[in-house]
């Protein structure tokens, strides 16, 4: 039975977290006059913004409409990532798991459409056998439900899988699924504490599966 590879995709494929880190610092300095920290700002990858919403709404008293700010960000969110290129060492990584024999998953708290705009843009969907998106479970990260699924759909054993994520909330719903993570951190990532992984790498290129 092959072994299964699961991909993250913010951070881990094209570099996105940045470009929603810059939006988010631009909205709400323009919409409350408030200096979003990084630190805050990561709250949200790998999850969804309710987690940091709720946080400023609980401890700053700044009320977010969620449909309010998607509605407004959304357009300069695809404007600003529509082009973005390859995070090096993906597409060697990803060209090697698929010659090695290894079934290959995305797992993405994101929905349907922007890794598949993504992967077919920069030519990479068909070495994907499973694309696990938001749409397609109850709870996204750090809930484990992504991973499972992709193990469901890919049929193997948790122990013959590995993770590949970017972000503290992967690496939890990771572990809460029973799963071994390598961690590839990004810019906005690269200091946080990944405690419980199997291991962290700078570079996909350094993975030996």
């Amino acid at each position: 039975m092959s072994s299964l590879v699961i991909m993250d995709f913010d951070g881990v494929i094209i570099d996105t977290e940045y470009v929603w880190y810059q939006i988010f610092v631009e909205w709400f300095k323009k919409n409350f006059d408030y200096t979003l920290t990084e630190e805050e700002f990561m709250m949200s990858i790998g999850a969804d913004a309710h987690i940091l919403f709720n946080y400023l709404r609980e401890k700053k008293n700044i009320n977010v409409d969620l449909v309010s700010f998607r509605k407004e960000t959304q357009n300069l969110f695809i404007e600003k990532s529509k082009n973005l290129p390859l995070i090096d060492g993906v597409e060697n990584f990803i060209k090697q798991v698929k010659s090695d024999g290894w079934k290959l998953s995305l797992a993405t708290s994101a929905t349907k459409e922007k890794p598949l705009y993504h992967l077919k843009r920069l030519k990479l969907l068909d070495y994907f056998d499973y694309l696990v998106t938001a749409d397609l479970v109850e709870n996204i990260k750090p809930e484990p439900d992504l991973f499972l699924k992709a193990i469901d759909l890919a049929g193997v054993d948790k122990s013959d899988a590995v993770i590949i994520e970017d972000s503290k909330n992967g690496l939890i719903a990771g572990i809460k699924a029973g799963i071994d993570v390598i961690i590839c951190p990004n810019r906005l990532t690269k200091d946080d504490d990944f405690t419980g992984c199997l291991n962290i790498v700078d570079s996909l290129d350094k993975i030996e599966l």
